[in-house]
């Protein structure tokens, strides 16, 4: 089995056989373990690992399927705006991004409700921002 894995740090994309414990970021060189990254793709094939890996540092990732698995959820303390914003950001770790979708999903998994029309706030105040065809980042804001 090959997962496609982003790195923690810098969210860029690598593949690793599973069962590794862990592995080094090509871009920035951070060693981090694999079973606690974001799991962009998961297949059989080294050849279809390299490509799904392939495709998402091209930034072609309406082309790989959406996330298989994610670390922890967001905290489910903030309601309203707060809670958009926080799932909107726990979506965007990966660096690869989240569709409309999954951020509804997510977000009433979480029990916020009216996640459409927070959604649409999050756009029009510059919160997220389409990175590729439909797929959604939120904007890092330096502290």
């Amino acid at each position: 089995m090959y997962l496609v894995v982003g790195c923690p740090k810098c969210g860029a994309v690598r593949v690793a056989a599973r069962g590794v414990k862990t592995t080094s970021c090509p871009t920035c060189g951070k060693r981090f373990k694999v079973d606690s990254a974001a799991v962009h793709f998961e297949t059989d094939s080294p050849e279809r690992a390299r490509s799904a890996a392939a495709l998402a540092r091209a930034g072609d990732s309406i082309a790989i399927p959406d996330i298989v698995q994610r670390p922890a959820k967001p905290v489910k303390a903030a309601s309203g705006m707060a809670a958009a914003l926080a799932i909107a950001k726990w979506l965007s770790k990966d660096g690869i991004g989240f569709s409309e979708g999954a951020f509804l999903e997510t977000a009433g998994e979480q029990g916020l409700k009216g996640a459409g029309a927070f959604f649409k706030k999050l756009r029009e105040n510059a919160e997220i921002y389409e990175a590729s065809c439909g797929r959604w980042l939120a904007v890092r804001r330096k502290a």
